[in-house]
């Protein structure tokens, strides 16, 4: 008899889900804020994608290296 495990009600599977959905997006926020960091302040790049400031100004440190 085959052994069936429904992983979408597996907590262990949700939860690894949503990590690596949160991973994705907070990846994509930054990939946003380097593209501009060359045109805006970080104060508005924090408010407008909703960004750490502390994070932005990681990624601008990062940058000027």
């Amino acid at each position: 008899m085959p052994f069936v495990i429904e992983l979408e009600s597996d907590p262990v599977y949700t939860k690894g889900l949503e990590k690596g959905i949160e991973k994705g997006q907070m990846e994509e926020k930054k990939a946003i804020a380097r593209s501009l960091l060359d045109i805006l302040d970080d104060d508005t790049i924090s408010q407008r994608i909703g960004l750490d400031i502390k994070e932005v100004k990681k990624l601008r440190e990062e940058e000027d290296r």
